[in-house]
């Protein structure tokens, strides 16, 4: 029987795992490890028990084709124990998840592993004197060493920088020297990053290995934004910082959580100057967040009549307040960009016509799916428009604050609001009531046809799925400017009667 043959029991075993091994490395780590343990066992019981040892030669007085089989066996043997090694040591990058260091890792593993193989399949199996070659290798390595040390020292550079992984590919970094990007690829050699400007940059591991790292992606991408600004020393610090942060939250891609930091940072003899830090979602949106912001606080400062630049001997306020007008009417009558092309006596109509209310930190306006009793129009703070997906999660689409109008497009158009406008800070609205403008468009006929036509034009744009209260964040301004060219004579008309 063939158990009693252990040398061809053990031929056939190791034929069988001849013809596996492609099938084997096709196979994930952990199925892998399993099999090759398993395997490594029942080879190594056969071999002994066939009077084979893997760990010294065959003997002398066998020659010929019985010593090739027994050494054929034993370089099995040895090559099966090599690759078990290097899955054992996939295996622990797998458990431990470092998913960038693996190749790395890997590569390095099985390079030390097949030279060991080489050297005890020399010594152990083929019986030759290794200790020459052990020396012969060394003089090698110590000229090749000398000849390619900048390339070694690469080499390392990457070999640690990809084990420790202090970055990885996606990340964006900034080093010392200048250089800051994403980085687009580690390889053993060099680490490539992509600028700003789309300039690719290679920096040798070695360079990096010495310098200073700047992760802006770890542990999150969550990035800050810190920059300064002034304001006119006339306005109180404390209006100041509720300004400024009105203005960043106004920007929809600044967070709300972090929220953004507002200090006094110093006084100066007409100014007083600021401290601004918010946080948003990645570094590549700094840029152009700091662009919005600083837009957005030019923007609130002039609406409040607050100069960002200290104004000279004899010029004029920023915001001109007529007799008799209340500063906050005046500023929404006389800024917001619906009423600008109105007469002062038309200005003073739909003054009238507009009841103020106080806004809430947290206070829903509108809520999505209902009907829009009223036009809203933000004199003060910073709302925040959501819509609620089919799936049931819950996006922000956009944020408006002072000038800007909410619900023109549903009210108009008679549709439920497409989406819930909640108040970020607290603040001041105007509200023009849903019966006043019925009652301007039964009286006006021919407003209500050019609104019609409007709101049919407006249906045929393209939707990005923003809201109903339209796709662009302000968009409906230009519906809302038509409803506005005519509602001051409608009320001065009314008055007379």
């Amino acid at each position: 029987m063939i158990f009693d043959q252990p040398l061809l029991l053990a031929s056939l075993i190791g034929a069988v795992g001849l013809a596996s091994t492609a099938w084997l490395f096709r196979q994930p780590t952990k199925t892998r490890l399993a099999v090759g343990i398993a395997y490594m066992a029942v080879f190594s019981l056969v071999l002994l028990h066939g009077g084979v040892s893997p760990l010294r030669p065959p003997p002398a007085a066998m020659q010929g084709n019985p010593r090739l089989a027994f050494q054929l066996l034993e370089i099995f043997w040895w090559f099966w124990l090599a690759r078990l090694l290097i899955t054992l040591g996939r295996a622990f990058l797998l458990i431990d998840h470092r998913e960038q260091e693996r190749k790395f890792a890997t590569d390095l593993l099985a390079g030390v592993v097949y030279i060991g193989f080489c050297f005890a399949v020399a010594g152990l199996v083929l019986d030759l004197a290794v200790t020459g070659l052990l020396a012969t290798s060394g003089v090698i390595a110590i000229v090749l060493g000398l000849a390619l040390q900048s390339t070694l020292g690469d080499l390392f550079s990457g070999i640690a920088l990809n084990i420790e992984g202090p970055y990885h590919v996606g990340d964006w970094i900034a080093l010392e020297g200048g250089a800051e990007g994403q980085v687009i690829e580690i390889n053993w050699r060099a680490t490539h990053i992509m600028t700003t400007t789309r300039e690719s940059i290679i920096v040798p591991n070695s360079n990096i290995a010495k310098s200073r790292i700047v992760n802006f992606s770890s542990p999150t991408a969550t990035q800050g934004v810190e920059f300064t600004v002034s304001l006119d020393n006339r306005t109180p610090p404390s209006r100041g910082i509720e300004l400024i942060q009105h203005a960043v939250l106004n920007c929809r891609n600044v967070l709300t959580e972090p929220g953004p930091k507002i200090r006094v940072k110093d006084f100066a003899a007409s100014s007083v100057t600021y401290q601004v830090r918010f946080f948003v979602r990645s570094v590549d949106l700094t840029g152009q967040v700091k662009s919005d912001v600083l837009n957005f606080i030019y923007r609130h400062a002039r609406w409040a009549g607050i100069s960002i630049a200290v104004p000279q001997a004899g010029e004029e306020p920023v915001l001109r307040i007529a007799a008799g007008q209340s500063p906050a009417a005046a500023r929404l009558v006389d800024r917001a960009p619906q009423f600008v092309h109105l007469l002062p006596s038309e200005r003073d109509a739909v003054q009238k016509a507009l009841t103020s209310r106080a806004m809430r930190a947290g206070e829903v306006l509108l809520k999505q799916n209902s009907e829009v009793e009223s036009l809203f129009f933000i004199d003060s703070g910073v709302v925040s428009l959501t819509k609620e997906q089919e799936d049931g999660t819950t996006v922000e689409v956009d944020r408006r604050g002072p000038g800007d109008d909410i619900g023109a497009l549903a009210l108009l158009s008679g549709k439920p609001s497409g989406v819930t406008v909640r108040a970020l800070t607290t603040g001041a609205v105007y509200e023009l009531r849903r019966p006043v403008i019925l009652s301007l468009l039964q009286a006006r006929p021919e407003l209500k046809a050019e609104l019609d036509h409007a709101l049919a034009t407006r249906s045929l744009l393209p939707s990005n799925g923003r809201d109903a209260d339209p796709p662009d964040p302000h968009a409906d301004v230009g519906i809302a400017e038509k409803f506005f060219e005519r509602i001051g004579a409608f009320f001065v008309k009314r008055d007379a009667e």
